[in-house]
Order: structure tokens, then sequence, then C-alpha cells
């Protein structure tokens, strides 16, 4: 509103009406209404509008009775201030208000210099006589200048008030339905609608892109600066992001199993290799314990893994048979059995993952773990 009032007329004499609202609101006065509907920028779909509030004269008595008011207060404080400055005596009227009362200390102070005068040129003049005439004649100078400042200040308050008092009617006249200076506002108000309009449709796009992500299940919070997705961000239950992050989360898993099982292989192997080399003390080797269990106790039984030692020599004595070869070798194999089902679980996931990105809008079906019915592990 200030930056308006500071080029269009007609706003300037909004805001000064309103004002007068304001100051008189303990009458009730209303001499402006806001239209904020017929300036409206819209796009069906977005989220948010954007009206541009347009301000024109209250209608019918209101307007009538806001001005009365406002002239009537405004001719009442001329009229005060009028008073308190009131005129100097006439010939049939005696002096009133400041002017009456600087008339007459001026007049006192005249007849008591000459009194003081007189006095001091009496050859038997009384001091106290004259102490008391300049003590008086000090007191009306004091008045005499708060007389004028009186004066001086009820003769600007008039002219503010009168000037004020024309002002309001010229700008009534500015408001006016159909002034130069309403047309020029109603442009006005037409350009910056243009601009909300643009505002609204740049508003719109980026809502598209909250829309798109929330319908992928996330939020702008699970962004960093980068705009790149934070780590252990999984999106909504059920979400095209959140199938998409289990695929990913499951892939890795099951890559993890499979560096455990080529890692334990690995390890089997070496034991057996070990029994045929020469003398030596042993060692232990850890490995990873696959198997079925009933561990809740609910008849159905949950995929576990667990950690173990075995013992290697480093020689081929009476502990290392060929039944303990033999034990090692079916370990091995049933490693490398495992190993092949995790690496089909890991190409399925990666299969899945594959068509999702290339197909976000299509249903993923996450492939089955061997927990939810898929092939089932063999346990060692």
């Amino acid at each position: 509103m200030e930056w308006e009032a500071g080029l269009l007329p007609y706003a300037k004499g909004v805001k000064t009406l309103k004002d007068y609202e304001t100051e008189y609101s303990y009458q009730g006065i209303k001499f402006i209404e806001a239209d904020d509907e017929t300036y409206v920028a819209s796009i069906e779909g977005c989220y948010e509008e954007e009206a541009v509030t347009v301000y024109t004269r209250s209608k019918g008595s209101d307007f009538v009775n806001a001005t009365q008011v406002v002239e009537n207060a405004l001719n009442q404080d001329i009229a005060t201030a009028t008073a308190n400055l009131g005129a100097k005596k006439t010939a049939t009227e005696a002096g009133t208000g400041a002017l009456g009362d600087l008339e007459q200390a001026e007049a006192d102070l005249k007849a008591k210099q000459a009194a003081l005068a007189a006095e001091n040129a009496k050859p038997d003049k009384d001091q106290s006589v004259i102490n008391q005439l300049e003590g008086e004649i000090d007191d009306l100078n004091v008045s005499i200048e708060q007389y004028k400042e009186s004066v001086a200040q009820y003769t600007e308050e008039i002219a503010d008030l009168k000037q004020e008092l024309k002002d309001f009617q010229a700008t009534l006249e500015v408001v006016k339905e159909g002034s130069d200076a309403q047309k020029q506002y109603i442009e006005t108000a037409k350009t910056v609608l243009k601009a909300a309009e643009a505002y609204v449709t740049a508003q719109h796009e980026v809502h598209k892109v909250q829309s798109a992500i929330d319908l992928i299940g996330l939020s702008e919070s699970d962004f960093n600066a980068d705009m790149e997705v934070n780590a252990g961000v999984q999106g909504t239950s059920g979400s095209e992001y959140n199938q998409l992050y289990k695929l990913y989360s499951n892939t890795a898993d099951v890559e993890s199993l499979i560096a455990e099982c080529e890692k334990n292989i690995a390890a089997a192997k070496k034991a057996i290799e070990c029994g045929e080399v020469p003398q030596g003390s042993g060692h232990t080797e850890m490995i990873t314990i696959y198997y079925w269990e009933d561990i809740d106790g609910d008849g159905e039984e949950k995929y576990c893994e667990k950690e173990g030692y075995i013992f290697v020599p480093d020689t081929l004595d009476e502990r290392f048979t060929e039944t303990t070869r033999a034990m090692m070798e079916e370990n091995i194999k049933r490693l490398e059995e495992q190993l092949a089902v995790y690496e089909q679980i890991a190409n399925n996931y990666k299969a899945a993952l594959d068509a999702a990105i290339q197909a976000s809008d299509s249903d993923v079906n996450v492939p089955e773990t061997p927990e939810e019915g898929g092939e089932e592990t063999p346990a060692e």
C-alpha cells in the first residue's frame, strides 16, 4: 500500500480514507470496501492462488455518513482552535482567547512601566513600590511571551486544519466513481494481476515437482542441499521409492551373503589343502553356518545364520582322516549350492530393480525371499 500510494493518486486517496476510518473508528464509519474476488490469479490443480485486492468507495449511505462525520469533526476542530486564538477587543467587545490575553498583557505592561518611571522620578521615591513594580513587569514579560506562543500555535493549528479539510474534500473527488485516478488504478491492478498469474504459473511448476516427490513416496525433507536423497531414506511404505529401496537393499544384502559364502568355500578348501603340507601345528578358521530353525516357537522355521570355528591342522595326522576330508568336501559342496541360490536371488532382484527403474509407473513385483516362500536355501 505504501509503494502504491507513492505512485497512484487513487491508492493514496484510499490510504487517506482508511486512516480516517481508523481515527474515527468509534463512529463506525466506512469509506472503503475491498474487492478481493474480481482480480484473482488461479490455475486448476494448483495448491494456491493470488488475489489482487482492489479498493472502492463504500456503497449507499455509508460513504455519505462517513464524509459528514469527518467534515463535521474537522470544522469543529477549526472552530475550537479559532475560539482559543480569540480576537482583540473592539469598540464594542472585549478581547478574547490568546489574542485578547496578549493585548491585555501588553497594555498592562505599558501601564506598569509608566508607573515605575513616575515613581523613580519622585524626589522621595519609595523603594518598596519600585521593587513591586519591577516584579510585576517581569511577570508580565513572561506572560506576554507565553501568549505569543499560544497565538502562534493556534494560528498554525487553524491553518493546518483548514488545509486538511481542503485535502480531504480533494481526496473525495479523487476516489469518486469513474474518476481518471480510479481508471489508472484499475489498469495498474490488471498489470499486477498479470504478474500474479505469472507467479502462480511458476509456483504451479514447483507444485508439480512437489507432487511428483509425493507420488513416488518421498518428502522435501528427504533431500539434502544437493537435491540428493539422504542416506537411509526408505520412502513411504508401499510407495514406488520404497519398492526400489527394498530391491536395492535386498540385492546388496544377497551380494554380501554371496561374498561370505565365497569366503567360507575358500576357507574350507584351504583346510583340505593344509592336510597335505609338511608336519606342523594347526589353527582355527571362522566360518558362517546357515540353517533353518523355529526360533519363535510358532511352528514356522526362519532362515538363520551364526558364526562358528573349525580347527585346521597344518599336518595330516590321525585326526585328519579320509572321513574328515569327505565331510569337508561335502561342506564345500553345500556352500557352493548355497552360493548358487544366492546368486539366483541376486539376479532376480537386479532384474526387478532394472525393470522398476525403466518403468517406475508400473507395478513392481518384489521377488520372494526364502522367508516369503522362494527357493529354500540348503541348510548346513
